[in-house]
């Protein structure tokens, strides 16, 4: 983000149908924010470690379902 090169040893893609509903489209967004944003989350993804990762986008997704579900009440 500094515009300075960087080494990548991990991507992670988010990929989705063109047109899909708008929760799953918020779930993504909280995905990308959570590894944009958030220091932790970051390091936590660069870690590698699967059951960790798992654990975190588990949170991230039941969260999100959450909000999501009280928002639109």
């Amino acid at each position: 983000m500094d515009k300075e090169p960087m080494t990548a040893n991990r991507i992670l893609f988010l990929t989705a149908p063109q047109s899909i509903d708008e929760i799953y489209n918020y779930i993504l967004g909280k995905i990308s924010s959570s590894i944009i944003e958030n220091t932790l989350y970051t390091t936590i993804y660069s870690s590698g470690n699967y059951e960790i990762v798992y654990e975190l986008l588990n949170k991230i997704i039941g969260e999100s379902f959450t909000k999501y579900t009280t928002e639109e009440q």
